[in-house]
């Protein structure tokens, strides 16, 4: 991703994706501010811009698939789908439900996964990195290889660590401190 377009990502999530408040975060915690990274997935610049990021987030890293926890990673993969097959590297996408579903096939993750690939798993936003862990493990049940785990911002409130403690490898486009921003 060139600089210029990392910027304008950078910008976009600055003025459009962060809210300064009192809020409680999924994780329970109270927090000055809320990143809310789908006004940047579900937009046609952010959803490209953001597609490019998590493209060069794994680059290098020989992964066959690429997918995320429902709901907010799922506009992500989908636009990581479609640019990585502009760009002549086409990688598919997948999402992992919080259970298999009751109806129809039963699955838990949807879309071009099979046992034995190997995969990164990632989300718009890591804070504690509980939701990119309980798809992590699902991916693992269902015979996958997790090669990277990672998000398009992390708030620095333990994910990386939980990442690192596990052994896997860990990596953001983004932190929290580059939008001038301190961990909660």
């Amino acid at each position: 991703m060139d600089p210029t377009a990392r910027a304008r990502l950078h910008a976009l999530i600055e003025r459009h994706a962060i809210s300064r408040g009192e809020f409680v975060l999924s994780s329970g915690k109270r927090s000055s501010y809320y990143v809310d990274l789908r006004r940047i997935s579900l937009s046609p610049e952010g959803a490209y811009l953001a597609a490019l990021a998590l493209l060069d987030l794994v680059d290098g890293v020989a992964i066959d698939a690429i997918g995320g926890p429902v709901a907010a990673a799922v506009p992500l993969i989908g636009a990581v789908a479609a640019v990585s097959y502009q760009l002549g590297r086409p990688l598919p996408g997948f999402m992992v439900r919080k259970e298999a579903k009751a109806h129809g096939a039963g699955q838990q993750i949807e879309g071009p996964f099979a046992p034995g690939m190997r995969v990164a798993v990632v989300d718009d936003t890591a804070t504690t990195g509980g939701s990119l862990l309980w798809a992590v493990e699902a991916v693992e049940r269902a015979g996958g290889s997790v090669e990277l785990v990672g998000a398009l911002l992390d708030r620095h409130e333990g994910a990386a660590e939980l990442f690192a403690g596990r052994g896997y490898r860990y990596r953001a486009v983004f932190t929290i401190r580059e939008f001038g921003l301190a961990p909660s």
